[in-house]
């Protein structure tokens, strides 16, 4: 199957998910406008796995069976990839017309249920912490996620792939839709980026025992501890007095005022685009502000307070360097960081809400899907991250366009 034809990334977890033609309206939400994985088209074992995604607001489980299949992504291939063959969850896949997901996270047991399950089914009932790891090492060539076996068997010209979203409401474009496999994209430059970290977890945090520490990384959504998105909130609100007080209804803010959010990320500030500051919005009057949400709180192995998800990726370049799988020490694994937010994006936001009011009260919204492949940027920023080559504003439904996926973005490998 080809990943691009089907399902929408995800780096919050590993592992790839899809909708088979067992999974009906009832089970899982989807429509006829769904295309269904063929289940004679997977070899299904005998294990079951659960995910949970989302946080304090949103959350979903997926209910499946580990199965597996041949998989490419754009010209990278593995012959016998094990998945997860849903047949029961509460994620919006027929909202979307989405057949599944591809985790493209940092390997871990918490951000890897299929593998977890696939070697715990192979060890006896009182096996030892260092027989997971051992078993681990000798059977990641076979067991692990897509993206950390593209990289052991050097389908990647390095272990990495870089990430940019395109803009789908106010002004539609920005950033082109863009995975880049195995590198940065051509003309940005490694020096550019601002690279920080990947923390490694212990045993007792969801990490591989000794001899080896896998790192976790998720990114889904802009999630935040609960004082200081309620702080935010109560700054931007149009009613503080009326805040929800749990958070789980986000407020009504004037959508005529540009919203300064900033990150500070390895020293370095990294503001949000207001532009990309709002979902999908109906009026120019009032908008919610839901791209930004409350957060779990954090417990042993989920140390992180904030998730940057597709709302701050539109504003940022961000590469995730994967590193030595085994021995993260020697290479370890790190993030990359590039502002693409204009000087005068203030400005430019001023400007669209003007526009949307005088052409009817309403903001543009889109969904582009683009072609798979080599692509050469024909419009690049000032820091070289490819842009929309035509103005879009007025585009109100999917263009298809060749191969691409469901968030519009072209795939290259490097």
């Amino acid at each position: 199957m080809f990943l691009q034809d089907l399902l929408s990334r995800n780096t919050g977890s590993s592992d790839i998910l899809v909708l088979t033609d067992q999974c009906d309206a009832t089970q899982c939400g989807v429509s006829q406008d769904v295309a269904l994985v063929p289940s004679t088209t997977l070899n299904y074992t005998d294990l079951n796995v659960h995910f949970e995604f989302g946080g304090a607001i949103n959350s979903a489980e997926v209910n499946g069976n580990i199965a597996s299949a041949p998989v490419a992504i754009s010209n990278a291939r593995v012959n016998e990839q094990f998945l997860g063959a849903i047949k029961e969850t509460n994620l919006p896949f027929g909202q979307e017309n989405l057949s599944g997901l591809v985790g493209a996270g940092f390997p871990a047991p918490i951000a890897s249920p299929i593998e977890m399950e696939l070697i715990q089914a192979s060890l006896p009932s009182n096996a030892q912490g260092v027989d997971v790891s051992n078993k681990f090492l000798n059977t990641i060539l076979s067991n692990a996620p897509l993206f950390t076996r593209l990289i052991l068997e050097g389908q990647f010209e390095q272990p990495m792939f870089t990430v940019t979203l395109e803009r789908e409401t106010f002004e539609i474009g920005g950033n082109i839709g863009q995975l880049t496999l195995g590198g940065l994209p051509d003309g940005v430059l490694n020096d550019s980026l601002t690279w920080v970290p990947v923390r490694l977890y212990t045993p007792q945090q969801g990490g591989i025992p000794s001899p080896s520490d896998i790192p976790n990384e998720g990114t889904t959504a802009i999630l935040g501890p609960q004082n200081v998105v309620n702080k935010i909130y109560s700054t931007i609100a149009s009613s503080p007095q009326n805040l929800d007080p749990t958070g789980s209804t986000p407020p009504e803010i004037p959508c005529n005022v540009p919203v300064a959010l900033t990150f500070v990320i390895g020293g370095k500030q990294f503001p949000l685009d207001p532009r990309d500051f709002f979902l999908q919005q109906s009026s120019t009057e009032t908008c919610n502000a839901d791209a930004l949400q409350l957060m779990d709180t954090p417990s042993p192995t989920a140390l992180m307070s904030w998730v940057l998800g597709a709302t701050f990726m539109r504003s940022n370049l961000v590469a995730f360097y994967f590193g030595n799988f085994t021995h993260p020490s020697r290479d370890p694994p790190r993030i990359g960081f590039l502002s693409t937010v204009p000087a005068n994006a203030s400005l430019e936001f001023s400007s669209d809400v003007k526009k949307a009011s005088a052409s009817g009260g309403q903001f543009p919204g889109s969904m582009i899907v683009a072609p798979t492949g080599t692509f050469a940027a024909t419009t690049t920023n000032s820091v070289g991250v490819a842009q929309q080559p035509t103005p879009i504003s007025s585009i109100s439904t999917p263009q298809e366009s060749g191969r691409g996926d469901a968030n519009g973005s072209w795939f290259k490998l490097k």
